[in-house]
């Protein structure tokens, strides 16, 4: 039996298969180390408010990885709007988790009224996660976010009425 070695494989430039490269039956083509193996993009029109000191999920994504060991990354991009009426203080915290244990948390972001007013604040909020795939198993991704202020009636809202308030983008890469 023969053995071709090639340091750059390309598809047909045209025709019904241009682009792709097409693998015999039994045969596979073995991933680098860093390579894309998968993306997609995952988006929520979803409009949460809450005024509870404990963290709430505000947006929920699972995701099956397409191998058994590889690393997934989840970057999302939201509004986030933070109000208080008649008070000073105008704090939320806001958090990822995988598979329930803590990603990423950013504590107490909002703003401070000196004048005390009432105030509120509505901004993005973008972010990386990580998360090690050692198995297969579907990863439950969490946005979760919580009044940071313990008096008054500070709210968090995840949307505010945009659409799509929230966008993820999934990125499976060869470990």
């Amino acid at each position: 039996m023969s053995t071709l070695h090639v340091e750059n494989l390309k598809g047909l430039s045209s025709g019904g298969n241009a682009n792709k490269i097409i693998v015999p039956s039994g045969q596979t083509l073995v991933p680098s180390v860093g390579q894309v193996i998968h993306t997609e993009r995952q988006t929520t029109s979803t409009d949460v408010n809450v005024t509870s000191l404990s963290y709430t999920d505000a947006w929920t994504v699972n995701y099956t990885p397409k191998l058994t060991t590889s690393n997934v990354m989840f970057h999302v991009c939201c509004s986030i709007k933070v109000d208080r009426n008649g008070y000073y203080d105008n704090r939320g915290s806001i958090k990822i988790v995988h598979n329930g244990t803590d990603a990423y948390e950013l504590t107490y972001f909002g703003q401070w009224d000196y004048g005390n007013h009432g105030i509120w604040n509505k901004g993005s909020f973008s972010g990386t996660t990580e998360y090690s795939n050692t198995n297969g198993s579907q990863v439950t991704w969490k946005l979760q976010i919580k009044r940071a202020v313990s008096t008054g009636g500070t709210s968090i809202r995840f949307g505010e009425d945009t659409t799509p308030c929230g966008s993820l983008v999934i990125t499976e890469v060869v470990s």
